[in-house]
């Protein structure tokens, strides 16, 4: 159960961040740097949590309790993450 979460989150992320990434095309050459930045910021921040989430995967033995607070920590990132980059769509526009 922990897995398809964890699974389904890092999906979302990576998509939200191609879709960033996809997006910052369309805007301005000097708006660009605020995107890219948001672009590179949330793709790292999905890397971080990755290794988070697969290093509780394998551990195999931490509780539910634990695994959970992974998960609603990782999606607090996330959406830091989404925060971050809506505003620098605001500025850019």
């Amino acid at each position: 159960m922990f897995k398809l979460q964890a699974d389904a989150q890092l999906k979302a992320w990576r998509e939200a961040a191609d879709k960033l990434g996809s997006d910052a095309k369309k805007f301005a050459s000097e708006r660009r740097g605020d995107i890219d930045a948001a672009v590179k910021r949330m793709n790292a921040d999905a890397v971080e949590a990755e290794k988070k989430l697969e290093k509780l995967n394998q551990a195999g033995t931490q509780s539910w309790s634990a695994l959970m607070a992974a998960l609603t920590e990782t999606r607090a990132a996330f959406d830091r993450a989404n925060e971050a980059a809506r505003d620098a769509f605001k500025r850019a526009a």
